[in-house]
């Protein structure tokens, strides 16, 4: 059985995220019908199925379009904060705060914080960036 234009309707419908109710009653079926198409009628199934790939595909497209629009400035930003961090610790006098910014770094590197800290006696001895940066090598 072909698909008509009601069928078409309800694929472009439930695409937009319409509920099977609401289309049956737009399109004067009962829900049941509207029920059956989507889990009986083959052709229904797989043109819902293609369009679903369809814009699957095309919001991979989007998402890897964005993502290298995006890598320069995260980058950037990156570079910034770790600017900001050798500054801390170039002015950190206390083992506790070389260790607070380690946690940091740890965190936004998405890092264990133990490689960077392995022990109390680490954070007493890295006093700088290069001695922690090490350690993550």
């Amino acid at each position: 059985m072909a698909l008509d234009e009601r069928h078409m309707q309800a694929i472009s419908w439930l695409m937009q995220g319409m509920s099977q109710a609401v289309i049956a009653d737009r399109l004067g079926v009962s829900q049941p019908t509207v029920s059956s198409w989507k889990n009986r009628n083959a052709e229904f199934a797989q043109e819902l199925e293609r369009r679903q790939a369809a814009l699957g595909k095309e919001m991979q497209d989007v998402d890897r379009a964005w993502a290298n629009k995006l890598q320069p400035k995260k980058h950037a930003l990156y570079e910034k904060m770790m600017n900001k961090v050798e500054q801390a610790l170039d002015a950190a006098t206390k083992p506790a705060d070389v260790a607070a910014l380690a946690r940091i770094v740890a965190a936004e590197c998405g890092i264990d914080r133990k490689i960077l800290m392995p022990d109390e006696a680490a954070a007493d001895a890295a006093t700088d960036l290069h001695e922690i940066l090490k350690r993550t090598a």
